[in-house]
């Protein structure tokens, strides 16, 4: 899949959400805690930029799954 296929999936998914969750910045963290519980914790979701202010939004987000390890 190219970056594009899955960035308009995402931007879709994103947008289903906001108009169908309550909560969605739960429903966002409870996403990047899955996938980061998935990949073994949240240093893998930044992996690629772990020192930008970007990376330090996502682990904050994903932090639930690193305490569950």
């Amino acid at each position: 899949m190219s970056v594009n296929a899955y960035t308009d999936d995402a931007k879709n998914a994103v947008r289903a959400a906001v108009d169908s969750e309550q909560d969605f910045g739960g429903w966002l963290a409870g996403v990047l805690e899955d996938v980061a519980r998935e990949r073994g914790g949240s240093e893998a979701l930044v992996a690629g930029r772990p020192v930008s202010w970007e990376a330090e939004h996502v682990r904050r987000l994903a932090a639930g799954a690193d305490f569950d390890l």
